[in-house]
This record gives structure tokens, C-alpha cells and sequence, in this order.
């Protein structure tokens, strides 16, 4: 529940530094925040109405909490604006759009199974229509779009090779939607690796805004646990996907973060592995 010992033990405790503490912690669901939390009454998405105090809405409701003062995950969906307003960092505008995949991916019937865990799915209709309005409506032509969830659309990691274990919700419905409104990047987890892949624009998507540009999908699922193995290459990624439609720009099992600098016209990104080396760095263009 929201007054659970294992939000000093697990979080408060752990990430405690100076810098760490003074800021703010944008969190999202994935498999094992749902993983016990089978609740046929779960509130709508949009309110919180009927809300159940634990796992889940724990964390929602958390962020309201009167101890919290860096926690963030006001629902199951929820979208970060940020403005510029330093002299380094003026005409700076991110959208970055968070979202809970795990109400979309595939529910495996085997629960002993690896792959996902059974889960009771609500609302995925409304989700979809959720994420498109979050995307495509009144985005400034200038604005960064950076999209958050636990899982990966592709991976070169434990869940290779790609026609076996992919969320086909993910990559069907959700990535036509992304190149269609524009996103530049895609943050996730899950797979617990480090992988910066290109997935660059099909045919068969409906209009996307930059045919020349592709989103990349950033993995930094080792963050939190190294028990990943790169399993996959481009080779494979060729032959499953077809020749250049995803491109493979770093893979490791090596634990790393990502920091991320913005400017109006790039974004540039940087690996920090836990010995504190710097293996892969990368620049991407807005236009």
C-alpha cells in the first residue's frame, strides 16, 4: 500500500544520492507491477474512482501522498510537457507520452510462463485511442515526441528472435501510430539489456511524418538487473524483419543508463555503464 516499508527500502533508501534525491522520478507500469493484481473492478483509466490500495494503484496514489516528494506516476497513462526555461535550454519543447504496455501486450495463458505474465487486461480499446489523441493532437510543430513503457516494440535480447516473442499489439497498433504522428524516441524496459535499435518507416504505415527518419527505441532494462543476453544481430534482424526495416545501433548485456541532452534542433544521447564508462553515444535530428 502507499505507507508500504518497501518504499523506503526498495526506493527512498537505494536512490538516495545528492543529485538523485533533488529529483523527480517519472516511473511507469510493466509485467511485474500487474503480476498479483488480477482486480476485475479496476477503476477507469482516466479517474480515480473505486480505487484498490494495492500493487497498482499503490503507486498512483503514492504520488498524491503527503511523505512523497519525487515519486511520479499520477495514472496509468500520463504525459510530461517540458519547456525550456533556462538560458540553455530556451525554445526547448519535449512531449514525452508514458504509457502502460502491459495492458496491451499479449496475455499468456501459461502462467508459469517467462514471456508475459497472465494478466486480466482492461480497456485496451481505450488505451489505443488514449495514446493517439496523446500523440497527434495538438502537438507544436517543434516539440520533441518521446514515448515511455515497459516493453519494446523489437530486441535483440533475451526475448529474440522476433516472430516468437514479439507483443504483436506493439508493434500492430501502437508502432503505426508513433511514425504516423511523429515520435522520435521510444524509452522501455523489460528486456533486461542495453539496446539502441532504428526502426525506420514501412510502406504499409499509414502517412508517416518523416520517411527519411525512423524512431529509436532505446532499451535500458539492465538499469535494473543484469541477467540479459544479446541473443540476436542484424543479420537476424534482416532476415526476420526484411533488410534495413530495423538497424541495430548498440547492443550489450552490459547494466547501462541513458542521459539525454535536448536542444531545439537535436537530442543527443549517451550510455553510462555501471563501471562508469561511456561505450555508445548517438545525435538525432528533430527534422
Amino acid at each position: 500500500d502507499i505507507n508500504d516499508e518497501r518504499w523506503d527500502t526498495s526506493f527512498e533508501d537505494v536512490f538516495n544520492g545528492k543529485r538523485l534525491s533533488e529529483l523527480t522520478w517519472y516511473s511507469t507500469l510493466g509485467n511485474h507491477d500487474w503480476k498479483g493484481n488480477l482486480n476485475h473492478n479496476l477503476p477507469d483509466m482516466n479517474t480515480h474512482s473505486t480505487l484498490d490500495h494495492k500493487g497498482v494503484m499503490a503507486q498512483i496514489l503514492r504520488t498524491f501522498h503527503h511523505r512523497n516528494k519525487r515519486w511520479c506516476m499520477p495514472g496509468f497513462n500520463y504525459t510530461i510537457l517540458v519547456n525550456g526555461r533556462t538560458p540553455k535550454s530556451v525554445g526547448v519543447r519535449v512531449r514525452i507520452v508514458v504509457f502502460d504496455s502491459q495492458s496491451l501486450v499479449q496475455v499468456n495463458p501459461d502462467k508459469e510462463s517467462g514471456a508475459y505474465d497472465h494478466k486480466y487486461v482492461p480497456q485496451k480499446r481505450k488505451v489505443i485511442e488514449w495514446l493517439r489523441q496523446a500523440l497527434c493532437s495538438n502537438v507544436h510543430s517543434d516539440e520533441w515526441l518521446i514515448t515511455v513503457s515497459h516493453h519494446f516494440f523489437y530486441t535483440v535480447g533475451n526475448y529474440y528472435p522476433p516472430e516468437e516473442r514479439l507483443p504483436p499489439t506493439m508493434e500492430k497498433e501502437v508502432l503505426p501510430i508513433l511514425q504516423e504522428c511523429g515520435v522520435h524516441a521510444h524509452f522501455h524496459g523489460h528486456d533486461h539489456v542495453t539496446q539502441i535499435l532504428e526502426i525506420m518507416p514501412r510502406s504499409e504505415n499509414k502517412n508517416p511524418v518523416n520517411r527519411n527518419r525512423g524512431i529509436l527505441q532505446i532499451g535500458v532494462g539492465s538499469g535494473g538487473k543484469t541477467n540479459g543476453n544479446v541473443r540476436g544481430d542484424q543479420s537476424g534482424l534482416d532476415e526476420a524483419l526484411g533488410s534495413g526495416n530495423v538497424k541495430l545501433k548498440y547492443a550489450s548485456s552490459t547494466a547501462a543508463f541513458a542521459l539525454v541532452t535536448v536542444t531545439p534542433k537535436t537530442l543527443f544521447l549517451e550510455l553510462i555503464n555501471y563501471n562508469g564508462e561511456y561505450p555508445f553515444d548517438i545525435t538525432v535530428s528533430r527534422e
